[in-house]
């Protein structure tokens, strides 16, 4: 068991990894949703080839910079924004996006979750606003539904890169904590 995952965390295993994780860095400035679209299966070819031509990539692809440029220009998408200023927003976002990442890798179905928590989230502030301020239950349904919308119409458009995504962190973290109790 000790020898398959010393296999696992080096050699061609490892380096099409860390290819594939350089190449969806280069593109983090594009939407989820895309940046999906253009590394799905991405890591399953890389393999295929590092064991047909040596582990060396970047000899056969290039840096992960050009092969993410070349994804773009394929894809008819826009070359990639100069980086903004660094800001303690976008520190906490990309920790947090890696994080998600990593969870969306090993759990890949949670992605078909999205809209039930988007429902969710607006289900649970909404009873807890009815709560805290002895609403009667068909005012609290009239604002769970106002919320549902909302909540849906935040989510979609956070994920396709047209809002800011802390609203949406500060929302989610409301919601789950609310959920506890």
């Amino acid at each position: 068991m000790t020898e398959t995952t010393a296999v696992m965390t080096t050699g061609p295993g490892a380096d099409v990894r860390a290819y594939v994780a350089q190449v969806r860095e280069q593109l983090a400035d594009l939407p989820s949703e895309d940046v999906d679209d253009l590394t799905l299966g991405m890591e399953a070819d890389l393999m295929e080839l590092a064991s047909a031509a040596g582990p060396d990539l970047r000899s056969r692809l290039g840096t992960p910079q050009a092969y993410a440029a070349e994804l773009r220009s394929a894809a008819g998408l826009p070359e990639r924004s100069a980086p903004a200023r660094p800001s303690v927003l976008r520190s906490l976002k990309e920790p947090a996006d890696r994080l998600g990442d990593r969870i969306l890798t090993a759990a890949p179905w949670l992605r078909e979750l999205r809209g039930g928590w988007w429902l969710a989230r607006a289900a649970i502030v909404g009873m807890f606003v009815g709560w805290l301020f002895y609403w009667s239950p068909l005012l609290t349904l009239v604002l769970v539904v106002v919320l549902g919308a909302a909540s849906i119409w935040l989510g979609l458009r956070t994920r396709a890169g047209r809002t800011r995504w802390w609203p949406l962190l500060i929302l989610n973290l409301l919601a789950a904590l609310i959920a506890l109790f």
